[in-house]
C-alpha cells in the first residue's frame, strides 16, 4: 500500500460490527407472516405486521380441542374475530419431541411459503423470558428399571422447540425473530413510533421512528423513544404529510404543463404513477437530482418569441420545441423538488404541519416558475426562508460555559442541610427558594432521590457534586442510610447540604425519618416544602381532588406498607377522593380489595396488600391513573374500577412513578362538567341512582372503554422549553444558610410568645395601607361619600328581601 493510499483510508471510519442493518421493509402485496404464540406479545407483532401491510398467521400450540383458543389474548381473539389475522392450530403432542417438532413445522412451511414464496417472515413470541439455559432437552428417561427399559424424549423447552423452528427458516433463507433470544434472531424489533396525522381526518401520518439498543436495554429503548417524540412538535406528523403533498403537486403541475396524455409520437412514453398519479421518485433517489443542497440549480431557459415558423422546418421546429418544453419540464420539476427540499431543511417544522392547500400551491407557484411570479413575491417568500429559521433557533440554549460559577463562599464552621421538595417534575413547578438552593453556587453538596427526573437536575451546575441514591428492590433502607451518613458528614465539615426528593420531602419521601437522624445527630435540617405529586398531578391533567357537587373531602393513602407490609384501604363514600400513591404496581389487588363485598385473599389477582375500612366500591367508580405528571411522557389511563386493569394492560408499558385517583371528581371537569353527582344521590335511590351513575360514566367515555392522554400540553410543553432555554435568573447576592447570620430587623423584634410586632405602628389599621406604601384617599367630597354609603345599605336590604 502506498502512503497515499494509507494517507486516505485514514480519512475512512473503521467499521465496528455490533450494530444492527436497519431496513424500512415494505413487502409486495400478498406476503404472509407466522406469528408462534397467543399472548400480549404475539399481538404486538401481529399489529406490527399489519400496518406493514403482511398478513399474519396466529399458531397456537392446543392441549386439546376443548381448550382451543382458551389462552388468546383479548386483541389476538378480536383480529381472528375480525379476519384481520388468520389462525394456525397444532395439537400438543406435535410439538412435544425434536423429531416431531421438525416434522410438523416443515409441513407448515411447506404449506404457507407454497411455489411463491409468501412467507415474509416468523416470529417466536412463546420464549419470552422463559430462563431456558439449556439450548434443549434431549435427555433419556427409562420407563422402568428392567432389561426392556424403553428410552423416551423428555418434553422440549420453549428455547429448543424454537432452535428447531429457527434453524429450518434459515435453511429455507426466511428471516425469523425469537423473543428474548438474540441468538436465534435473524432480524428483531425496534421500539417504533408512528406519528398521527391530522391534515383531513385523524390517521396515520407516514412519519415512524425506530429505536434500537441491539438488546443491551429494550425498556431504556421504550424510553427513549418516548423521549423522542416528546421533543418533537405536536404536528411534526403533519409536517410530514404536507411536505409530501407539495412534492406530490411539483411533480403534477410538471406532468400537467408537459402534457403528456397527447398523441404525438415524437413524445417520450408517461413515467408509471402511484394510485394518486404522482410519479414514482423516491425521496432518496439521488439519481432525480444528484445536485448538493447548498449548490446552484440551472435556471430555467426563457422561451424564444421570435421562434421560425417557415413551413419547410415545421416537422423540426416542431421536434426542438417539444424537446426545449421537456427540458424546462424537467428543469421545472427539479427546481421545486429542490426548493422543497429547502423548506424541508429550514423551514419550522410547526410552520409546515400549519400550512393550507393555497399556501402549498402558492409557494410551488412563486418559487417553481420564476419568469411567471412577481418579483416582489419571490423575493419576500426567500426573505421568510432564510429569516424564519435563524428566528426558530435565535433562543437556543445556553451553552454550560455560560453559568455564572462562582467560588463558594468562606466555611463558619459548620454547616446547613436543606430538606427541599422539587415538586411533581416539572422545573416550573419548583418553588423559587427550591431553584435558588439548586443553582446557588454556597451549594457545595446535592444528595438526590432516585426519582428525581433529568429536567430538574440538569439545572444544577456542572461544578455542583452530585449524587443519587443508589435504591434498587431490596436496598432501600440502607441507600437511605447512606445518604444521611453523607449529608451529616458533609454538614460536619461546614458544608452546605441540599438533600433532594421528589414531590414533597413529607408526602411519603421518608422525610421525617431524616428530620430526626438529622436532629439525633445534633443538626437541624431546614424543611423545603414542593408541590405534592398528590395534588399537582390530577391538576395537570384537569382532574380536582375536590369539587364542589362532586367531591368534598380528600383521602391520601398508599399501596404499599413499610417494609412492603400491608395497608388498609378507604372504603366507598360518594362525595370523597381517594389517591393512592406507589400502588399502580399492585393495581389487580388495590381493585379487588376496593370493590369485593367480603374482604379476602385475592389469590391470583396480583396478591393481597390489606383490608378495605368501609363500604364496597361500585365497579363503575371513575379511576385515573397518572404516570409522571408534569415531565413530557407524561400520561393518563382513566376507566372505572372494572375496567381499569385491562385498560393499563393494554396502553404499553407503565411509566413509573405512578398514582391512582378514585371517585367521582375524576370526570367532573371534563367537557361541558358534571358537579351534580351529590345532587342526585339526595333524589335518587337504588337501581335509579346506579343506572344515571353508569350513564354519567358513559357520557364520560364517550362509548369507549377507556381513555388514554399522553403528554404535556401546548403551554407546558413552550413552558418547559423556555425554561430549559432561558433559566430563571435572580439577584447576584448569594444565599445565607445558617442561623447565626444576620437578620431583618424586622424579625428580630419579637415578644415573648414569638410574634411579630404588629404591621401597624399606632396598632389602628390605616386602610390597608403601610407607611410610605400609598396614601390613604377618603372621599374629597362628604356629601357623595353618604350618599354611596345609603345607595350600598337599600341595596343590602333588597338583597335580604
Amino acid at each position: 500500500m502506498t502512503d497515499a493510499t494509507s494517507s486516505n483510508a485514514a480519512h475512512f471510519p473503521e467499521p465496528n460490527p455490533t450494530a444492527s442493518l436497519l431496513l424500512s421493509h415494505r413487502p409486495p402485496a400478498g406476503k404472509i407472516a407466522l406469528v408462534l404464540g397467543t399472548g400480549k406479545l404475539a399481538a404486538s407483532r401481529c399489529f406490527a405486521l399489519l400496518e406493514a401491510g403482511i398478513r399474519p398467521v396466529v399458531i397456537s400450540v392446543e392441549a386439546s380441542a376443548r381448550t382451543q383458543g382458551a389462552d388468546f389474548c383479548p386483541e389476538i381473539a378480536h383480529r381472528l374475530a375480525s379476519h384481520q389475522v388468520s389462525h394456525h392450530s397444532i395439537a400438543a403432542h406435535l410439538f412435544s419431541t425434536r423429531t416431531s417438532v421438525q416434522t410438523t413445522f416443515d409441513a407448515i412451511l411447506d404449506s404457507y411459503d407454497g411455489e411463491d414464496n409468501l412467507i415474509f417472515a416468523v416470529c417466536v413470541t412463546d420464549t419470552l423470558h422463559s430462563g431456558d439455559d439449556e439450548p434443549a432437552s434431549s435427555a433419556k428417561v427409562n420407563a422402568d428399571d428392567g432389561d426392556d427399559a424403553v428410552a423416551t424424549e423428555a418434553t422440549l423447552t420453549s428455547y429448543a422447540r424454537a432452535e428447531i423452528i429457527s434453524r429450518l427458516c434459515r435453511k429455507r433463507r426466511i428471516p425469523v425473530n425469537v423473543a428474548d433470544k438474540p441468538g436465534l434472531c435473524d432480524f428483531s424489533f425496534p421500539a417504533s413510533y408512528r406519528f398521527p396525522s391530522t391534515t383531513s381526518t385523524p390517521s396515520s401520518s407516514s412519519l415512524q421512528i425506530a429505536v434500537t439498543t441491539n438488546g443491551r436495554g429494550c425498556r431504556l429503548a421504550g424510553r427513549i423513544r418516548r423521549e423522542i417524540v416528546s421533543a418533537l412538535p405536536h404536528n411534526v406528523g403533519d409536517a410530514v404529510e404536507k411536505v409530501g403533498l407539495m412534492r406530490d403537486m411539483a411533480k403534477r403541475q410538471s406532468e400537467a404543463s408537459s402534457d403528456p396524455s397527447t398523441s404525438d409520437p415524437t413524445k417520450p412514453p408517461r413515467r408509471k404513477g402511484r394510485k394518486n398519479g404522482t410519479s414514482e421518485i423516491e425521496e432518496e433517489d439521488l439519481s432525480f437530482d444528484a445536485t448538493p443542497l447548498n449548490s446552484p440549480v440551472p435556471q430555467l431557459a426563457p422561451k424564444n418569441p421570435l421562434e421560425s415558423v417557415t413551413t419547410t422546418l415545421r416537422l423540426q421546429q416542431l421536434q426542438a420545441q417539444h424537446e426545449r418544453e421537456q427540458h424546462e419540464a424537467e428543469e421545472r420539476t427539479k427546481r421545486r423538488m429542490r426548493w422543497v427540499a429547502q423548506i424541508s431543511e429550514y423551514w419550522p417544522i410547526e410552520y409546515l404541519g400549519n400550512l393550507g392547500e393555497g399556501q402549498m400551491d402558492e409557494v410551488l407557484r412563486t418559487h417553481g416558475e420564476p419568469s411567471d411570479a412577481p418579483r416582489g413575491r419571490t423575493s419576500s417568500r426567500n426573505e421568510e426562508a432564510t429569516t424564519t429559521p435563524t428566528q426558530s433557533v435565535a433562543h437556543r440554549a445556553r451553552s454550560q460555559h455560560s453559568l455564572d460559577i462562582r467560588p463558594p463562599q468562606p466555611s463558619t464552621g459548620r454547616g446547613h442541610i436543606y430538606l427541599l421538595g422539587s415538586g411533581p417534575g416539572h422545573p416550573g413547578l419548583l418553588t423559587t427558594f427550591a431553584y435558588r438552593l439548586l443553582t446557588s453556587p454556597t451549594t457545595s453538596l446535592i444528595l438526590s432521590d432516585k426519582l428525581v427526573p433529568s429536567s430538574i437536575l440538569n439545572l444544577i451546575p456542572s461544578s455542583t457534586p452530585l449524587e443519587i441514591a443508589r435504591k434498587f428492590p431490596g436496598n432501600a433502607e440502607g441507600a437511605q442510610s447512606e445518604l444521611i451518613a453523607k449529608a451529616l458528614r458533609a454538614a460536619s465539615e461546614g458544608k452546605t447540604v441540599v438533600r433532594l426528593k421528589q414531590g414533597d420531602p413529607f408526602v411519603y419521601g421518608r422525610g421525617g425519618e431524616e428530620v430526626l437522624a438529622f436532629r439525633a445527630a445534633g443538626c437541624e435540617c431546614t424543611v423545603v416544602p414542593g408541590i405534592s405529586s398528590a395534588i399537582a398531578a390530577p391538576a395537570l391533567l384537569g382532574i380536582p381532588v375536590t369539587q364542589r357537587g362532586a367531591a368534598d373531602s380528600l383521602v391520601l393513602c398508599t399501596g404499599v406498607g413499610k417494609g412492603g407490609g400491608r395497608v388498609k384501604l378507604p372504603g366507598y363514600e360518594r362525595g370523597r377522593t381517594v389517591v393512592v400513591l406507589m400502588g399502580v404496581a399492585r393495581l389487580r389487588a388495590v381493585v379487588a380489595t376496593l370493590t369485593e363485598g367480603a374482604r379476602q385473599s385475592t389469590g391470583d389477582n396480583g396478591g393481597d396488600i390489606g383490608d378495605r375500612e368501609g363500604g364496597v366500591y361500585p365497579p363503575y367508580t371513575p379511576i385515573a391513573i397518572i404516570e409522571r405528571a408534569s415531565s413530557s411522557d407524561q400520561r393518563m389511563v382513566a376507566s372505572t374500577l372494572e375496567g381499569i386493569v385491562e385498560a393499563l394492560e393494554n396502553s404499553g408499558e407503565q411509566r413509573p412513578p405512578g398514582m391512582m385517583v378514585i371517585g367521582w371528581s375524576v370526570l367532573s371537569l371534563e367537557g361541558k362538567g358534571d358537579v351534580t353527582v351529590q345532587d342526585d344521590a339526595l333524589s335518587l335511590q337504588g337501581e335509579e341512582l346506579e343506572r344515571r351513575d353508569r350513564e354519567r360514566v358513559s357520557s364520560w367515555l364517550k362509548g369507549r372503554r377507556w381513555i388514554v392522554r399522553e403528554g404535556l400540553d401546548q403551554a407546558y410543553r413552550s413552558a418547559l422549553t423556555a425554561f430549559q432555554t432561558n433559566p430563571l435568573q435572580f439577584s447576584e447576592s448569594p444565599l445565607v444558610h445558617h442561623a447565626d447570620s444576620p437578620k431583618e430587623e424586622r424579625f428580630n423584634k419579637r415578644d415573648e410568645a414569638g410574634w411579630a410586632p404588629p404591621r401597624y405602628p399606632t396598632g389602628v389599621p390605616e386602610g390597608g395601607w403601610m407607611a410610605g406604601e400609598a396614601p390613604n384617599r377618603p372621599a374629597t367630597d362628604q356629601i357623595a361619600y353618604e350618599q354611596d354609603k345609603t345607595y350600598a345599605e337599600i341595596q343590602a336590604r333588597l338583597r335580604e328581601w
